[in-house]
């Protein structure tokens, strides 16, 4: 299981909730977008991808996180990087090993579905939540149950965070 969180042009997306919870799942079932490319994107979508993949690298898509060339070490390793730990390829971001937070990116024209493993789900739910709150895009927590439907800034100082 993921923990899983959606974002989404608010321009484009309906007000009404039963409406918008109809439009959300038929995002998530037809993902109509190469994982390759975020040119038919609408909105700040690709703002957003650009920012959030720094703290959590993608599996797929673009930029993918490289799992081959991850430790990025030299062939023979010297004695100081044995000593720390560094050929055990735990390197971190904000306290977990970047594998934990590698991320899968869902991309549709309108919206992009983020699956995180849920030991980084406090760390994942902030970092999108604050990306979100940025680059003026929409915010869903679909692992919740019957979470807020959040569209504009002023909708944003209304969550508490976590």
């Amino acid at each position: 299981m993921s923990y899983d969180l959606f974002v989404f042009d608010p321009q484009l997306a309906p007000r009404d909730r039963v409406a918008f919870i109809q439009w959300y799942l038929d995002q998530v079932e037809n993902w109509p977008i190469d994982c390759d490319t975020l040119d038919q994107m609408t909105g700040n979508l690709p703002r957003f991808y650009e920012l959030l993949r720094r703290e959590f690298p993608p599996l797929n898509g673009p930029g993918a996180y490289d799992w081959d060339r991850s430790q990025g070490l030299p062939q023979s390793k010297p004695f100081w990087r044995k000593l720390v730990g560094l050929d055990r390829g735990v390197f971190t971001v904000r306290g977990a090993a970047i594998e934990d937070r590698v991320t899968e990116y869902n991309f549709a024209k309108h919206s992009i579905y983020l699956n995180f493993g849920w030991s980084v789900s406090n760390s994942a739910w902030s970092g999108v939540f604050n990306a979100a709150c940025s680059v003026g895009v929409g915010f869903f927590e679909a692992s919740a149950e019957n979470p807020p439907i959040i569209y504009d800034r002023s909708d944003f100082d209304s969550v508490p965070g976590r």
